[in-house]
């Protein structure tokens, strides 16, 4: 069995964290806009979470 090596280790860690922050920043309109509205919060959710199941 193989061990892991330092480069792909950081390779893995350098793609999570850009997928995450691609994800943030692509959510992250839809709950601005949508948290604007008064009492919007479950909404500016529900849009978040379907937006983001379906971007994976």
């Amino acid at each position: 069995m193989e061990a892991l090596s330092i480069d792909l280790v950081l390779e893995n860690m350098k793609r999570y964290l850009l997928d995450g922050i691609g994800a943030f920043f692509a959510i992250l309109p839809i709950t601005a806009l949508v948290a604007r509205i008064k009492k919007g919060y479950w909404l500016a959710l529900v849009f978040a979470e379907l937006f983001a199941s379906m971007s994976s």
